[in-house]
């Protein structure tokens, strides 16, 4: 029954037909085997920055502005980048290795290791796949708004869909501060097919979803953001009838020099009445005696808008030792059993 589309190869290279699907065709002066083949081109600095303009001009309308032309600019030679085409063309990136993602992880350590080498926590990049996995399992979102104001390259949003088996009854809203980050999040969204309202901003002081009320909040924000800035995190712009400010009827005050409780009030005001949040903290956000941490910590107990903590055992982030735990907030109503109801 297929043989008429196996024997088109009209059909084959059509993006069209692949975009139905959810799929990308990728031209093929932008495949990995051509790449290969033109490593050893005295210009390949210049090719490979035509071929991401190549990919932009196929996919304009999800690309634009994704793939600056870079490599002809960069102080990285010509040999180097040889180099590094042959290294991720050795057979352990394609290979079986007992399931495990091998480009993936080293993916993972490089974006790290930049973030590191510009003065930035790796996790504010990405969040470990095992992270993102448990976060979507507990919070299980099956329809409706996902919301991550930190949104890194957007992992909490391919996971959530991956949940639901690609049901597409999800629809995605984030913001990311930084605009390299924000590229990696549309990318990713690209790749694996799926949409969403991304924005730039500081969602500290430029929330750029203020009436957003969402169904779920995935996050892993910056840990202890503030914290060895000699100006904090800027906590003196917030003005004091910020709405984010209100538990309960209760206005919370904040630290200046940790941003933990601001990013904990920011996931409350977003979800709607009947939402839920998962979200990374760094552990000592458990047990901080600071006045401002503790009184956001007591009103979220006294509101009822705890479901449970996690405690993460140490080193699942590749690039930061920071012990962290899953953190889980819901504007549920509970039964008269204690326990919050299912959707």
């Amino acid at each position: 029954p297929h043989s008429d589309y196996h024997g088109d190869t009209g059909v084959l290279e059509d993006p069209d037909e692949y975009r139905k699907v959810g799929a990308f065709i990728i031209p093929r002066e932008a495949r990995w085997e051509h790449i290969r083949s033109i490593a050893r081109h005295d210009d390949i600095k210049l090719k490979l920055d035509d071929i991401l303009a190549q990919l932009e001009d196929t996919y304009a309308d999800k690309l634009r502005g994704l793939l600056p032309r870079v490599f002809a600019s960069s102080n990285l030679d010509a040999e180097s980048l040889r180099g590094l085409i042959n290294l991720f063309s050795k057979d352990v990136f394609t290979q079986d290795v007992n399931g495990e993602d091998i480009l993936g992880r080293v993916y993972e350590y490089m974006i790290g290791e930049f973030a590191n080498s510009e003065g930035k926590r790796g996790g504010e990049y990405f969040t470990p796949g095992s992270i993102v996995r448990t976060l979507v399992a507990l919070l299980e979102p099956e329809s409706g708004v996902v919301f991550d104001p930190c949104c890194g390259s957007g992992g909490m949003f391919v996971q959530s869909d991956l949940f639901t088996h690609h049901s597409r009854r999800l629809s995605f809203v984030g913001q990311e501060s930084k605009e390299f980050t924000y590229r990696l999040c549309r990318m990713n969204l690209f790749i694996h097919g799926l949409d969403g309202n991304i924005r730039i901003g500081n969602s500290y002081t430029n929330d750029r979803h203020p009436g957003l009320r969402a169904d779920y909040i995935l996050a892993n924000p910056p840990f202890n953001d503030g914290s060895k800035g000699e100006k904090g995190w800027g906590a003196q712009n917030i003005t004091s009838d910020d709405p984010r400010l209100l538990v309960g009827g209760e206005r919370m005050p904040l630290s200046p020099r940790n941003a933990n409780s601001m990013w904990i009030l920011h996931f409350l005001h977003h979800l709607n009445d009947g939402g839920s949040a998962g979200f990374v903290m760094a552990t000592g956000e458990l047990s901080n005696g600071e006045n401002a941490r503790l009184a956001v910590r007591k009103a979220l107990i006294e509101q009822d808008y705890v479901d449970c903590v996690v405690q993460l055992t140490g080193q699942l982030f590749a690039n930061t030792q920071i012990p962290c735990g899953l953190w889980f907030l819901s504007k549920k109503k509970k039964k008269k059993n204690g326990f919050r109801s299912r959707r």
